[in-house]
């Protein structure tokens, strides 16, 4: 739980703030071709310097083009998406001559979709081209595991794409202008046959995948000048007419490239053996026995610098581990093995010399730096989920899994170098800003984000909409920039004083106030355990007063929820001080809301007493996700310690993130009768969202009056769920760390 909540949000695209800095344009001089990057090797090859923090990101841009469906829902077929959105086939984008290019089908219906290779401006976000192939694709089911994802590729000035027909398309990089079409093997007669059988439906939830049969998800790479496609053979293509040069059984991995002297071959691997073959010709070189059938499909070796690195069979073993071959024309010969097992999705990424690779389990083993010559440790470190390898970094992956039911994937920065690794500033969610959720591909993990020139980009779906748009996301360092610490009094209402002083910090840049974060205090599903949630947000407006002092209107989120803070900021002093509000803007319809009450009251074993006031039918009923059930009552909880110390909160539904924060007016309790009066704030969670007018916070009046009946309390409350709320705190100094520079 703690992994989920410590999430941080960006907010809207950086152009929107009038106070931002204008970011340098970048300079698109690496490509991201394909889904195993430039040379086959799963790294970016920039090298441009990324932040520390990653939650300083910047969006920088969203694109103009939001026809993009999600490409990954449940094992049960529910996702967060909303039910305006269809399915469009899960794959990763690439990045290539400048252009973001993605490959999807738009649905006609429960049978028929168009296929489409969509490219965008990788500095604007705004369409280059887009090509359209009207009937040809079919509406493909979504599921836990992929039925359709295919990467596409791009080489020569050209670009290749597996439908979900079973059509490869070529079109044109830089126009997107169709240059040939071809069938892989069989499969677009077998789908149409199979199709034929379905009756066609206009209103429908899910594709024709199951009655298609045949998965098609693995991406497309070009070596030695050659098309590969990899589904039930490895299937061979000219790159200039897309011609079937030839087919080779019993290839289960993507191939990669092994370039031996001046020469590139394919290397490919599956059903315990592995073979180096001739691209144009599909000779067969020579065939070894280390093959494995260790993720069958999910990742591709990685070959560089005459060497593979594969799986392979310990001695004595039906575990594996990594190893390195060097490579010729005539066989493989070991060279070195690790002892620790790989999981059975193991990733790898090579770069200077140097392979990194997963440990024995996805969530615990870890990650570990090998020098290539001789498989000495140069690095480790242990840690969840994967990574990648981009900028000067690497880049640790959170959860990439489950983000179609609500999950958020993180990306955090490990510092620079290998020696002593270790994690640096806050993750990144790149996805889930305001209503846009990350669209996955569970563990075949086809919708990673792609990486140039220290910009990411990723696909997501808005909630609100159904709609399917590209982020950009920039991680490139900033050295002018400079933060300012200072520390906020009792942000969160309900909470003891000492849970409720937090460290917060404005960043400064070229004179003008960009962002200010801070960790607040949540309490978990457990409402005695704290977890810090750590949240940002963009100026609206940043109004400076003099020189050090600002007055700014800030978008915070806090997971989910979207907030408006207030700041009347002064660092012109030895110290910071000022003042903060939080608002909570009034939903547009709500709603009154009345009912019965009881409490009981109890003194704890620390003479703590406790009252629970439950609130009949407390949650005004809005639309859920439908595999989430909603309790009616809600249940306010006040503490009061021997001291007088009060602390309160609520819960209000089934599946929680947080418990919700209750700001107490009144709080009386006598012999007569007990009456309550204040606000309760309910807090998004990962399943349901308060009200479905809008994702964020929201506030509910609440006025209750109980009287002792049968030895408990028994009355009545009204209230108005979705009211407005305003509350004001505090500035003061925090330590004596003034505009401490950032890298």
């Amino acid at each position: 739980m703690k992994t989920i909540m410590f999430f941080c949000t960006l907010l809207l695209a950086v152009s929107v703030f009038g106070t931002s800095i204008t970011p340098e344009a970048p300079n698109f001089t690496h490509d991201w071709p394909g889904y195993n990057g430039p040379n086959g090797t799963f790294a970016d090859q920039s090298r441009v310097p990324l932040l520390d923090d990653f939650s300083r990101a910047n969006l920088f841009w969203i694109s103009e083009h939001e026809d993009l469906g999600h490409g990954k829902t449940s094992s049960k077929g529910g996702h967060c998406y909303g039910s305006q959105s269809k399915p469009s086939g899960s794959c990763d984008l690439i990045v290539a001559g400048g252009l973001v290019i993605a490959g999807y089908f738009t649905p006609k219906n429960n049978v028929v979709a168009d296929d489409i290779i969509l490219a965008l401006d990788a500095a604007t976000g705004k369409t280059k081209w887009k090509q359209v192939y009207a009937g040809k694709g079919y509406t493909r089911t979504a599921r836990k595991h992929v039925m359709y994802g295919t990467v596409p590729a791009a080489a020569e000035g050209k670009v290749f794409h597996l439908g979900s027909g079973g059509k490869i398309y070529c079109v044109e990089l830089a126009t997107g202008k169709p240059l040939w079409e071809s069938d892989l093997g069989d499969y677009p007669e077998h789908y149409k046959t199979e199709a034929a059988k379905v009756p066609v439906v206009a209103e429908f939830k899910d594709g024709v995948s199951g009655e298609l049969g045949r998965p098609l998800f693995n991406p497309l790479v070009v070596i030695g000048g050659v098309l590969m496609v990899t589904a039930d053979n490895l299937y061979a293509y000219d790159t200039a007419t897309g011609k079937e040069l030839w087919k080779l059984e019993g290839v289960i991995r993507v191939p990669s490239p092994a370039k031996i002297g001046d020469t590139e071959y394919v290397f490919c691997s599956g059903n315990q053996k592995t073979r180096l073959v001739e691209p144009k010709t599909g000779k067969v070189l020579w065939t070894e026995k280390f093959g494995t059938s260790i993720g069958s499909s999910a990742y591709s070796d990685v070959v560089a610098d005459g060497r593979a690195f594969v799986p392979y069979p310990k001695s004595g073993s039906k575990d594996a581990s990594l190893a390195a071959f060097s490579l010729s024309t005539t066989g493989a010969k070991l060279l070195w093995q690790s002892q620790d097992p790989l999981f059975e999705s193991c990733y790898y990424a090579y770069r200077d010399g140097v392979i990194y690779a997963n440990g024995s389990d996805l969530h615990q083993g870890g990650i570990k730096a090998f020098r290539a010559e001789d498989g000495t440790v140069l690095g480790q470190i242990t840690i969840n989920g994967h990574f990648h390898l981009w900028g000067d970094r690497l880049v640790i992956v959170g959860d990439d899994c489950h983000e179609s039911i609500g999950h958020a994937c993180t990306y955090q920065s490990l510092s620079a170098g290998i020696k002593d690794w270790k994690l640096t500033g806050h993750p990144l969610t790149p996805r889930n800003i305001r209503s846009y959720y990350g669209v996955a591909g569970y563990m075949e993990r086809w919708m990673r984000p792609t990486f140039a020139d220290g910009l990411i980009f990723t696909r997501s779906v808005n909630q609100a909409n159904g709609k399917g748009s590209i982020l950009c996301w920039d991680l490139r360092a900033r050295p002018n920039s400079t933060v300012v610490k200072f520390q906020i009094a009792e942000p969160m209402q309900g909470h003891p004083k000492a849970q409720n002083l937090v460290t917060a910090e404005a960043e400064i840049e070229a004179g003008k106030l960009t962002r200010i974060c801070t960790t607040l205090p949540m309490r978990s599903p457990n409402a005695q355990v704290f977890e810090p949630i750590y949240v940002q947000g963009k100026p609206q407006e940043a109004t400076p007063l003099v020189a050090g002092r600002w007055k700014g209107k800030v978008d915070l989120e806090l997971v989910r929820d979207a907030e408006t803070w207030l700041f009347d900021l002064d660092t012109s002093a030895a110290t910071p001080s000022g003042t903060y509000q939080r608002t909570i803007a009034a939903l547009a319809q709500p709603t009154d809301v009345e009912g019965t009450a009881d409490a009981k009251e109890e003194t704890l074993a620390n003479s703590t007493k406790q009252w629970v006031i439950n609130l009949s039918k407390g949650v005004c009923p809005i639309a859920d996700t439908p595999s989430t059930k909603r309790r009616e009552n809600m249940y306010i909880v006040v503490t009061q310690s021997a001291t007088g110390a009060r602390e309160s909160f609520a819960r209000a539904r089934t599946m929680n993130t947080a418990t919700h924060e209750v700001h107490l007016a009144t709080f009386e309790s006598g012999e007569k009768s007990l009456t309550v009066k204040g606000t309760v704030l309910f807090h998004s969670d990962k399943y349901v969202n308060p009200s479905n007018q809008r994702i964020g916070t929201v506030a509910m009046n609440v006025e209750v009056t109980l009287i002792p009946e049968g030895g408990t309390w028994k009355g009545t409350y009204k209230g108005q769920y979705g009211a407005a709320w305003t509350g004001n705190g505090k500035i003061t100094a925090a330590a004596a760390e003034l505009l401490e520079s950032t890298k």
